[in-house]
């Protein structure tokens, strides 16, 4: 599981645009419950030089986020996590003009604000809560552009925020794009407490709010968080790379002066799970090593150890111990010591070994055919299961021998992604996170390619299907075949 979200808690749209009559300002107007929130700048409508805004407040579950750290369901940036946390806000479709060409900017709300009560968006019937100032009396409920909560006047009206921290998102088409903007380090200063989470606002630049440009940007409509459409709710989006350490013990070459020194590495690795947790080992005597030897023989006497070209262990997952070696040699079969200093052996194990050979013949890049294994028909919210690809060469044909004596390896894929789809209007859940943070890369084993997917994600009563692409020595190549579930 490399992608978690959390949908915003509160929401509301605050404005000191002018009513229909186009002589009071509707600042203490509270639009708390709307379905939609917005974004303009109206100018020269009242006078020459009259300006007319509206901006958007949105509140997060930080706490969500840090219980999700604390649980594991999410790594902590403070131990290396690297995790990108993405603000998402949808575009709502609308009738009326939309603005183009234009930049709106994202800034941490520094005073505690009400989301309100109020529905009304077009005439601003619904007041919102009284504040301290004679002039801020409006006897509702929630934040307005005067007031952020009950008793409490914003500093400056339009809302309190820290302009010294922006996030800028620019529309060059039609108007009708979402906000995507990267605000990892505002959540990171959330949840060390460095800044208080009171939200965000978003609003238009200056100079297209203030007039400043000398003309109107309207009206930018985005899905609130109380709309209808489950997909399209403010959020923030937890994404991170969730592959560990590879693994090539059915994939393992000698080195060959064929290959560049990169290409004749191997990754291999060992996992220790207590009680299904990945644990490190409390008695290893540090570091854990890995020897090779030509027999089974040799192995358990740990004599005539064959030295490898190159090798390196990593430690950096809790219980993952992966190797990368470089083995030169001429034997088809060695054997692995998994030891430390003592030493003590903590595995031992066969390893086949494929040899390079120069080929006079040109060959097209691989075609796979892919499925997965172990996908079921249903399931449910609460599930992450763990999703088994199988996947083999397409002109592949196996022998009489092969099928009779053992079970049919997978091949792997070493650069593998996945999207997830809703069938009936071919929504995308999750799109294929290919460059950036990788976060729908899939990881792979000794058994194969996998990955993990949390049905979290999926709103329940659909069908879904699950669809794979393969970077094949360096294009992407999205297989044709599609792996239906359905949610409930």
């Amino acid at each position: 599981m490399s992608i978690k979200r959390f949908t915003a808690d509160a929401d509301t749209t605050i404005t000191n645009a002018y009513l229909e009559n186009l002589r009071t300002p509707a600042t203490g107007s509270n639009m708390g419950l709307a379905d939609s929130i917005e974004v303009f700048s109206i100018y020269a409508q009242v006078d020459a030089t009259s300006v007319e805004m509206c901006r958007t407040l949105v509140n997060f579950p930080v706490a969500d986020i840090a219980a999700a750290i604390a649980a594991g369901e999410v790594p902590d940036n403070t131990a290396g996590g690297n995790v990108s946390y993405i603000l998402r806000i949808f575009n709502s479709p609308h009738p009326w003009t939309l603005p183009t060409n234009y930049s709106m900017v994202v800034h941490p709300v520094t005073t505690a604000w009400d989301e309100g009560h109020g529905l009304d968006m077009e005439e601003y019937k619904d007041d919102g809560a009284s504040g301290v100032a004679p002039s801020n009396q409006f006897g509702g409920s929630g934040a307005s552009w005067n007031v952020a909560a009950n008793a409490v006047d914003w500093t400056t009206p339009g809302g309190d925020f820290d302009a010294g921290t922006a996030f800028t998102a620019t529309f060059d088409e039609d108007g009708t794009e979402d906000v995507e903007l990267d605000i990892t380090s505002l959540v990171d200063d959330w949840l060390d407490g460095s800044v208080n989470n009171f939200g965000i606002v978003l609003k238009l630049l200056n100079d297209h709010e203030d007039g400043t440009d000398g003309r109107s940007y309207y009206t930018k409509k985005f899905f609130a968080r109380g709309s209808e459409y489950f997909y399209r709710r403010p959020m923030i989006e937890a994404r991170w790379d969730s592959t560990d350490a590879g693994d090539d013990r059915n994939n393992f070459y000698a080195e060959s002066n064929l290959r560049a020194a990169v290409d004749n590495e191997n990754l291999i690795s060992i996992r220790n799970h207590v009680n299904g947790v990945l644990t490190n080992i409390p008695a290893l005597a540090a570091p854990m090593d890995i020897k090779f030897y030509p027999t089974e023989e040799d192995a358990v006497a740990l004599t005539n150890e064959i030295v490898v070209t190159s090798l390196a262990m990593d430690n950096a997952v809790a219980g993952v111990y992966a190797a990368t070696v470089v083995l030169d040699t001429d034997l088809d079969n060695v054997q692995a010591v998994w030891q430390d200093q003592t030493p003590t052996v903590y595995l031992s194990e066969s390893l086949n070994i494929k040899h390079r050979t120069a080929d006079l013949t040109s060959e097209a890049n691989p075609v796979y055919v892919t499925t997965i294994i172990n996908l079921k028909q249903k399931y449910s919210t609460e599930e992450v299961p763990r999703l088994r690809i199988y996947t083999r060469l397409k002109d592949w044909s196996p022998t009489i021998y092969t099928v009779a004596s053992k079970e049919i390896e997978s091949e792997v894929v070493e650069a593998a992604y996945y999207e997830v789809i809703r069938v009936t209007d071919g929504l995308p859940v999750v799109e294929y996170g290919i460059g950036g943070t990788e976060h729908t890369k899939i990881s792979y084993d000794s058994q194969g390619n996998y990955f993990d997917f949390d049905m979290e994600l999926c709103e329940p009563g659909y069908m879904y299907r699950i669809n794979l692409a393969y970077n094949v020595n360096g294009e992407i190549r999205y297989q044709p075949e599609a792996f239906k579930f359905r949610v409930e």
